[in-house]
């Protein structure tokens, strides 16, 4: 159940109505029908599992740059370079 309530809101509906095209499938009278349904499920699940794939893009994303920040925080400040920066060419 803790899986469930993680989900985002999009997704959750995406299974939701997966769900009620699955049933709309095995309750349909004619095969041309249940067909229909077929079809119509597999889009949403796909379509839902696409959705859950690009949120644990996000999710990932999100928790890189978040360790990336405490990372820079952490360090010590970098003293600034001498010698102006600049380079000259010697032979």
């Amino acid at each position: 159940m803790e899986f469930l309530s993680n989900l985002h809101t999009d997704v959750k509906l995406l299974l939701v109505a997966g769900a009620l095209a699955l049933l709309a499938a095995l309750l349909s009278g004619t095969k041309r029908n249940e067909y229909r349904y077929m079809a119509l499920f597999t889009v949403v699940m796909l379509g839902a599992g696409y959705r859950f794939y690009a949120h644990e893009r996000e999710d990932e994303a999100l928790a890189q740059n978040q360790a990336r920040a405490s990372a820079r925080a952490e360090a010590p400040a970098q003293p600034a370079a001498k010698g102006g920066g600049t380079r000259t060419k010697t032979r």
